[in-house]
C-alpha cells in the first residue's frame, strides 16, 4: 500500500543548501565556509557526515581546505560553482554487490600502500580512532561513525590522492551501507559491531607487524563479513 521513502543523503542536502545560498549571493566564490562542527550543530546532522561532504567537495576542487584555516569557496565564478555543485546532486543508484566489490579493491589496496610508507605515524591515529569506536560498542553504541571512520582514514592515510577522490565519491554509499545495518534490529547489529571490533583489532595488528598478506587478508575478511549482514 505504501511506498518506500527515499531519504536524501547529508551532502546532498548540504550541496543544496549551498547552491541557494550561492543563488542568494550570501556565499560567493573564495568565502570561508563556517567550520564543520558549526555546520553540523546548525543542520542537526553528525560532524562526519558534514566532514564528508566537504571532503568530496575538496576532491572535486569546489572548496580548499588549508590547514589550521579551514574550507573556502573555490575562487571560481557563482555560475560554475553552482553548475559544479549541481553535479553533485546526480543520484547512482549503486548495489550492495557492487559497493562490495569495489570496497575490497580501494580497501584493499590502501592497506598496502600504507605498508609502503616510510612514516609510520598513521597507526596512532588509525589506533585512537579504533579505540574510540571500542568504547562506544562495548557501552551499547552502534558507533556507525567512528566505524565508517576508521575505513575513511585507512583510504586517507594511504597518501594516495586518485584513491582518495574514488573513495570521497563512494562515501555516501559506504555511508548508508553502515547506517542501513542499524535497521536488522538490535542484537544483530550489537553482535556485528562487537565482531568488528575484533576484525579492525586484526587489522591494526597486522599492519603493526608489517604483515602485508595478513593486513590484505584482515580486510577483505572483514570487508566480506560486514557486506554479508545486509
Amino acid at each position: 500500500m505504501f511506498k518506500a521513502i527515499e531519504m536524501p543523503s547529508v551532502s546532498k542536502l548540504i550541496y543544496e543548501q549551498m547552491i541557494e545560498l550561492i543563488k542568494k549571493k550570501l556565499l560567493t566564490p573564495a568565502d570561508r565556509l563556517p567550520t564543520a562542527e558549526q555546520m553540523a550543530n546548525e543542520l542537526g546532522v553528525a560532524k562526519t557526515q558534514v566532514k564528508l561532504a566537504l571532503t568530496r567537495l575538496e576532491h572535486f576542487g569546489i572548496i580548499t581546505i588549508k590547514p589550521q584555516s579551514g574550507a573556502y569557496l573555490a575562487n571560481y565564478s557563482a555560475e560554475i560553482l553552482i553548475k559544479l555543485l549541481e553535479n553533485q546532486l546526480d543520484d547512482v543508484d549503486i548495489k550492495d554487490q557492487d559497493l562490495a566489490q569495489i570496497r575490497h579493491q580501494l580497501e584493499e589496496h590502501a592497506v598496502t600502500l600504507l605498508l609502503d610508507q616510510a612514516d609510520r605515524s598513521y597507526l596512532a591515529q588509525l589506533k585512537a580512532i579504533h579505540q574510540t569506536f571500542k568504547e562506544k560498542v562495548l557501552a551499547g553504541d552502534r558507533a556507525v561513525d567512528e566505524d565508517f571512520y576508521f575505513h575513511f582514514m585507512i583510504v586517507k592515510l594511504a597518501n594516495n590522492s586518485a584513491l582518495s577522490a574514488v573513495y570521497s565519491y563512494l562515501a555516501p554509499a559506504v555511508i548508508n551501507f553502515f547506517y542501513a545495518l542499524e535497521e536488522k534490529g538490535y542484537e544483530k547489529v550489537h553482535q556485528r559491531a562487537e565482531a568488528t571490533i575484533a576484525e579492525h583489532q586484526a587489522i591494526l595488528d597486522a599492519l603493526e607487524n608489517q604483515d602485508m598478506a595478513l593486513a590484505t587478508q584482515a580486510m577483505r575478511r572483514h570487508l566480506t563479513l560486514a557486506h554479508q549482514v545486509l
